[in-house]
């Protein structure tokens, strides 16, 4: 007699739960994606804008100023003509204030350009209807200087913005003056460092150029690096869900800068 085989099933105790594995440890490469995706959105946002300088000036109604162009160094304007927008707004101190009107203009093909011609008065608008006037300085080949007459209607702080960097219209004085021969200052400017850069080159300023763009450039990414430790955090948190959403803000920020 054989006994049958019997076998036996002993069960072994349930095993700890399965779980996902952790997502991964804060890496540099996410806090760098959020730096160049700062960094583009910056410089989407900056200059852009058609024209070249801006300026806010106080001037006083009843006043007659003038703007003068020079002939540069090498005896030649270095334009025949500059567009001139003037944009009027009262007590405001901050070039922004006036800067959304003459963007939505400059390109407008309802915005009249006005010839002034050297020696001639152009009065600047103020009223209800309108705070913008657009003019076209032609500066006179044929002289070394170029003599424009202005005439605000209000007093108070006048924006300016123009077509070239008035700075190439200085040559031994000041381009804007009162009719007492005192220099007339912006309170606050800006201008185009990539126009800057250009006419640096062309005039073969070597390194100024190269100054201008580095500076730019650590202006334009230090917000971007203030931000980071409080940012930086919160996507590394989300993980690579945050992913998708950072790419297509990106996406939008490099199209609008291209």
């Amino acid at each position: 007699y054989e006994p049958a085989a019997v076998t036996l099933a002993v069960p072994f105790p349930p095993g700890p739960p399965r779980q996902d594995p952790p997502p991964p440890p804060p890496h540099a490469f996410a806090m760098l994606r959020l730096l160049v995706i700062t960094t583009a959105c910056r410089v989407a946002s900056a200059g852009n804008h058609p024209w070249v300088w801006g300026g806010l000036c106080e001037m006083s109604v009843g006043e007659r100023y003038t703007w003068s162009a020079t002939r540069g160094p090498d005896g030649a304007y270095v334009e025949s003509e500059m567009k001139v927008m003037s944009v009027f707004v009262g007590e405001e101190e901050d070039i922004k204030a006036g800067a959304p009107t003459a963007n939505a203009s400059w390109d407008s093909d309802e915005t009249p350009w006005t010839s002034i011609f050297s020696g001639d008065t152009c009065s600047l608008v103020s009223g209800a209807t309108t705070n913008l006037t657009s003019f076209t300085f032609r500066f006179d080949e044929s002289s070394w200087i170029s003599l424009f007459h202005i005439e605000p209607s209000a007093s108070g702080h006048w924006t300016f913005f123009t077509s070239q960097l008035v700075h190439d219209l200085e040559n031994g004085f000041h381009f804007l003056r009162d009719e007492h021969g005192h220099d007339v200052e912006c309170v606050v400017h800006h201008h185009d460092h990539a126009h800057e850069e250009a006419e640096d080159t062309e005039h073969n300023e070597e390194g100024q150029g190269l100054g201008v763009a580095i500076g730019a450039a650590a202006l334009t990414a230090l917000p971007a690096l203030l931000m980071l430790p409080f940012v930086g955090p919160a996507v590394v948190r989300a993980g690579s869900a945050a992913f998708p959403v950072m790419n297509s803000f990106a996406s939008g920020a490099i199209f609008a800068a291209a």
